[in-house]
């Protein structure tokens, strides 16, 4: 019988889509909300009854009986909402010690007592558990204490003894959908101090002193401020939204601010953010998601709208219905049949004593499937001779001037001290470089070189150590930088290492704000970057690094890198333009300069200099913008200065980071581009709710504190790569030198065939993502690891890009098109301005580049000029253009009329800008934007992204179902042979990797409460697709591990000459990626 009645429960639970308002159990000694008469009853945890289930009830024996059934009422109280025809459920488990009958109903806790709606019932019990359950609809409105369920035990016999389980209070499914008027009333920074907003019955025509306006959401988001305007934290706006409803009833809404709001329903506060802010910094409506009652009729929503510091923005709108909305959302990753474990060493991580672990499982074993260096070209420096570019930008080596070069490898940090490279031996080293080869990769960018060579590569110093630039030495020339010798022998021993292996390398001269000197922090993060225009001490700094750097001899090779093809460029001050943050107040730092160039004889009369002026018309704004490009060019001019008269042959670059105009026009005196780029850049904000205990297994700095992640994907989101595809400028190299998307969206493995299709369609000449995709040692995987070796992902993206693009799988565009901006604009408040993404999502179609000295570049098929530009919502490194969608719409579709014009779309190509269809000139590429999915399809690569489960049927692979979002891709083994005639392929299955036992905030994982363990965990799914093949046979499948030992074969079977997969992975011991397909 028990099992029977716990079954019909369950089944019952399954038939109601139910929000559980209020839980109550007897799991603690005390009962939040439980209501006893007093000395009428006698109360405890039952010490041997237990529910059918197994869990603790609460025993509870009448004492003193009453007159009337209500004179003994044993009731669960708690705070709720209430209103007018909203549908409600209680449940109880009971049974007694006897048969018996007692009334139960719900109520106000408070006077009048008013039983709420046809909650009365009378009930019958007896010594078997029973389930007792009642719907009922309120009628009335009411806010405060609910008793609900009450029983009513008075005119039970003395003796009687009640054992009562899980109880429940709940908002049944009567749901009505959301109706919101279309129009809202906007009352921007008006004074709310006298006005009583609870009681607004109507939309008012002036609130605080300031006249309402009639405005609409766009893609369910109201912009507060325009881009780049001056805002203030915490400025007011006030919207309003009257809307009718046919029924009493409720609603759920999803909302989200920059950044915090407080929603009210007439004239009462349903949600809000006041307290700890939005949280999530993908302003989404999934951000906050909530209900709110509504009545029959006109009712009436206002939402105040709190700004940030950065920006200002109200997201409201339909959002796919949960039913429990009470429930924690907070996702710990287990492994189970959900996340499988990734096969490791068996490591584990020591908070207090910081050290990088060793995983020599992860290395990759010679001659396997995932030796990447038996696929791409080798190199030999000496015999290839210095980089060169043609008229087009390509890289070639003067012994082969016909023989294009691309250069893959990830942007190194030699320092931290995670990463282990500050300890390792000569041995150890050669084993490093051996791995980067096995990769194989060509090139490394060194990256915080400058800390490193001066001691400040390890754990981070403390106390008096931490030292500022104006309290150390700042070295004049390089025999007088502070470089520790046992980290200079490390450094030329590895190059030596890295060379002997046919590896090019890269320099900062500078990156870090502490440059090479002993300094830790700085007065300002832009301190260096800003003294470095006036001041000689920092500009004989800078040049003493570079002397160091290129002119002193490797004891390893005899060479300084001057001399040696080995280097191949250099960047002169890494990501320097976060001095022009416009965001922030770095600019007024110009301004006693700015003074005398504008006005020598009365400078006080001349404001200051700052982002508002720069972007401002008339006389000031322009004088203000050709001061600032007038300070670029001779920035530049030093630096080419230097390098020119010390003989250097190899590429410089500098202004990496940001998009704009201003940093286009800065570029333009270089002879190579090189970008960065960046998408779900993860953002360190306040721990919420700050109630979780965090388990800090990785480290107590993080305490009270979490990592946001933007879990959109990037196929619609930001166009990362597209916006930094407008930057490259036709006739010089284009090296992407920094890029990542951060592990931890839901959507990485997406990464990597969008970075090897793109990145070959467009024909770049260097990809290196940050940072250290290869390691030896490693530290729990988090969000701050970006491209690193510890995300999974980013490892899968560069094998892809190493078949892809370096092998050459996926064709370039034919085709290019360049995009002058004129002097006109440069002169105008557009020079802080952005080519958009109506220009920049050609980037998916064809090669684009800019130019800002010629009308005609001479290698674009189709030079256009810009006629719109865009602001930037932040010039942070998760920079995000803000356009209008109707805008960008419409220039689409013209540039997309033109290439068609121009013959680069032929007749056939698919792209249709109203479907979200977007296919390269190439038709081997094709993105739809609306359903997030990518399809690459070439003779020897292929590849799917998927969000949800549908047929994708490509020359040779074909996916049937999928049970989770995911890449499946196969790729031919064989350097020579298609994807059909190749008796080795690889077959890789991408999902999602996570740190075992990390914590978010959510399923979707919009924040990392708590980092994880060493030991990684990879999403498990079910995946049927197959293969066509002309081999002749049923070919051996093995799961591989990540170092391309076999570890299991897969069962498989042939139908219709395909290979067939029905792959569940979450019957796998060990999750991985990696398949091999192995033809007798």
């Amino acid at each position: 019988m028990k099992k029977i009645l716990t079954a019909l429960l369950c089944a019952s639970a399954v038939l109601v889509s139910a929000d559980v308002l209020k839980e109550w159990n007897f799991k603690g000694a005390k009962v939040d909300g439980l209501i006893l008469p007093g000395s009428k009853v006698e109360y405890r945890i039952s010490p041997d009854v237990k529910t059918p289930e197994g869990e603790p009830c609460a025993e509870i024996k009448v004492r003193t009986p009453g007159k009337v059934p209500w004179e003994l009422m044993v009731s669960f109280a708690s705070d709720q909402q209430i209103s007018n025809g909203m549908k409600l459920r209680y449940s109880f488990q009971i049974r007694g010690d006897r048969k018996g009958k007692m009334p139960v109903n719900c109520l106000q806790n408070q006077a009048p007592w008013k039983t709420i709606g046809n909650s009365w019932m009378e009930f019958e019990f007896d010594t078997e558990w029973k389930t007792v359950t009642r719907e009922f609809t309120a009628n009335l409105d009411y806010s405060g204490s609910v008793r609900g369920p009450s029983l009513m035990a008075g005119k039970l016999p003395e003796g009687t003894t009640l054992y009562i389980g899980a109880v429940k209070l709940e908002w049944l499914d009567n749901v009505l959908p959301l109706a919101l008027n279309s129009n809202w009333t906007l009352f921007r920074t008006p004074e709310l101090k006298d006005v009583k907003l609870d009681a607004l019955t109507a939309v008012p025509q002036t609130l605080g002193g300031v006249q309402g306006c009639t405005v609409s959401l766009k893609e369910n988001t109201l912009m507060l401020a325009k881009p780049g305007e001056s805002i203030n934290p915490k400025m007011v706006a006030m919207l309003f939204n009257e809307f009718e409803s046919e029924k009493a009833g409720v609603m759920q809404a999803g909302c989200s601010a920059d950044y915090w709001f407080e929603f009210m329903v007439n004239g009462k506060t349903v949600y809000d953010t006041i307290v700890n802010g939005n949280g999530a910094t993908a302003y989404l409506p999934t951000d906050h998601v909530f209900n709110f009652p509504v009545k029959k009729g006109k009712n009436l929503i206002a939402v105040r709208v709190l700004s940030g510091s950065e920006g200002w923005l109200f997201v409201c709108g339909k959002v796919p219905f949960r039913a429990k909305l009470k429930q924690s959302r907070i996702t710990r990753i287990v492994r189970g049949n959900e996340w499988r474990p990734v096969k490791m060493d068996k490591v584990s991580w020591d908070r207090k004593a910081l050290m990088h672990r060793r995983i020599d499982q992860w290395k990759r074993i010679p001659g396997t499937a995932l030796d990447l260096s038996q696929y791409v070209k080798k190199y030999d420096i000496d015999k290839c001779g210095w980089l060169k570019s043609d008229a087009a930008g390509r890289l070639y080596f003067e012994s082969a001037p016909n023989e294009a070069v691309r250069l893959r490898g990830f942007n190194f940090i030699p320092g931290g001290w995670r990463r282990g490279f500050i300890s390792m031996s000569k041995p150890e080293l050669e084993e490093f470089a051996d791995q980067i080869a096995l990769s194989g990769m060509n090139v490394l960018r060194f990256h915080f070189l400058d800390a490193f060579l001066v001691g400040n590569g390890g754990l981070p110093k403390q106390g008096k150590n931490r030292k500022t630039v104006s309290e150390v030495f700042m070295a004049q020339k390089a025999e007088e930088l502070p470089i520790l010798p046992q980290f200079a022998d490390r450094y030329w021993y590895f190059l030596k290492c890295l060379r002997d292996r046919g590896v090019y390398v890269m320099l900062d001269i500078f990156t870090t704000t502490g440059m090479f000197t002993e300094a830790v922090k700085n007065e300002d993060s832009s301190y260096g970057r800003f003294q470095i225009f006036f001041n000689e001490r920092y500009r004989n700094h800078w040049k003493a690094g570079f002397n160091y750097l290129l002119k002193t001899p490797n004891p390893y090779t005899g060479k300084a890198l001057i001399d040696d093809p080995q280097l191949i460029a250099i960047t002169c001050y890494n990501e320097q333009e976060h001095l022009l943050n416009i965001g922030g107040n770095k600019l007024s730092m110009f301004t006693p300069d700015w003074r005398k160039f504008r006005n020598p004889a009365n400078p006080a009369s001349v404001p200051e200099f700052s982002r508002k002026l720069i972007q401002s018309a008339g006389p000031e704004g322009d004088a203000a913008r050709e001061y600032l490009r007038k300070k670029l060019h001779e920035m530049n001019a030093f630096y080419l200065g230097v390098v020119k008269e010390s003989g250097f042959r190899g590429f410089v670059t500098n202004w990496d980071m940001f998009m704009r105009n201003l940093e286009g026009d800065a570029r333009a005196d270089f002879n190579a581009v090189s970008m960065h780029t960046y998408h779900a850049h993860p953002n360190k904000v306040k721990l919420y709710p700050p109630t979780f205990k965090q388990r800090l297994a990785f480290g107590t700095w993080l305490r009270d504190t979490m990592l946001t992640i933007d879990q959109g994907s990037s196929i619609v989101e930001n166009n990362y790569i597209g916006r930094a595809a407008a930057t490259r400028v036709f006739g010089k190299p284009f090296f992407m030198t920094e890029y990542s998307h951060c592990g931890y969206n839901r959507f990485a493995h997406e990464a990597a065939p969008m970075w090897a299709a793109y990145a070959s369609l467009q024909d770049w000449q260097m990809l290196a993502p940050h940072s250290n995709t290869v390691k030896l040692y490693y530290a729990p995987f988090q969000p701050y690891d970006f491209d690193s070796g510890s995300n999974l992902s980013a490892v899968m993206n560069s094998l892809f890009c190493a078949f892809g693009w370096q092998r050459g799988d996926i064709r370039s565009a034919k085709h290019a098109v360049s995009f002058h901006v004129p002097e006109k604009d440069l002169d105008s408040i557009e020079y802080t301005g952005a080519i958009g993404s109506g220009y920049n999502l050609l980037s998916m179609l064809t090669r684009i580049g800019s130019d800002y000295r010629n009308a005609e570049n001479p290698v674009a098929d189709l030079n256009a000029e810009p006629q719109a530009f865009v602001g930037a919502k932040g010039m942070g490194m998760y920079v995000e253009l803000s356009e209008e969608s109707d805008q960008n719409t419409r220039i689409l579709r013209e540039q997309v009329a033109n290439l068609r014009k121009a013959g680069i779309l032929s007749g056939s190509n698919k792209t249709d800008v109203n479907a979200g269809i977007l296919q390269s000139e190439t038709g081997e590429i094709c993105m739809n934007i609306k359903k997030n999915t990518l399809t690459v399809d070439t003779p020897k690569f292929q590849s799917a992204v998927l969000k949800k489960s549908e047929p994708v049927n490509l020359s040779a692979l074909s996916v049937e179902s999928v049970s989770t979002p995911c890449t499946i891709a196969a790729i031919s083994l064989e350097n020579e042979k298609s994807l059909a005639a190749s008796k080795r392929v690889l077959v890789v299955v991408g999902t999602m990797f996570a740190a075992e036992h990390a914590v978010f905030s959510t399923e979707n994982f919009d924040a990392e409460l708590d980092v994880g363990d060493i030991q990684q965990v990879m999403r498990a799914g079910q995946f049927r697709f197959s293969l066509a093949n002309g081999a002749k046979g049923l070919p051996s499948v093995y799961a591989l591990n990540l170092s391309g030992s076999r570890e299991c074969e897969i069962p498989v079977t042939l139908k219709d000459g395909r290979l067939q997969f029905a792959l569940d992975t979450g019957k796998l011991e060990y999750g991985t990626p990696y398949f091999e397909v192995v033809y007798p």
